[in-house]
């Protein structure tokens, strides 16, 4: 065990010589991957919206603070939160609080209408 198979693929041997035909996936959740970017590049902007920057050590500050906030209002790991948000930053900060508490993020389009979102 440990050993990773790789089966030559047709369209391999058009790759570069260095590139190879497997890669290793790790399997990190969202928040590992947004606390491990914070560690890294605390400084470093993470979302530009409207020529407004929001650094990376912010953002998450932010989602620590909606996620607490979740909490607060009883959701809990395997909840389902629905998000009915244009493109702004705030569904950033929304779809990582909720995955950092372990629950579904489900994202619904803001124009949709009412008989729309009963379904």
């Amino acid at each position: 065990m440990g050993e990773r198979m790789v089966f030559e693929r047709n369209w391999h041997k058009w790759y570069a010589k260095d590139v190879p035909g497997a890669v290793e996936i790790k399997k990190d959740t969202m928040p590992d991957i947004l606390k491990r970017t914070v560690d890294k590049f605390p400084d470093h902007t993470a979302i530009i919206y409207m020529g407004k920057k929001i650094l990376y050590k912010q953002l998450e500050r932010l989602v620590n603070r909606f996620a607490w906030a979740l909490k607060n209002l009883g959701v809990k790991a395997g909840d389902k939160v629905g998000m009915i948000l244009p493109n702004i930053p705030q569904v950033v900060i929304a779809n990582q609080a909720v995955y950092k508490i372990g629950a579904v993020a489900v994202m619904n389009n803001p124009l949709y209408t009412e008989k729309e979102l009963e379904k």
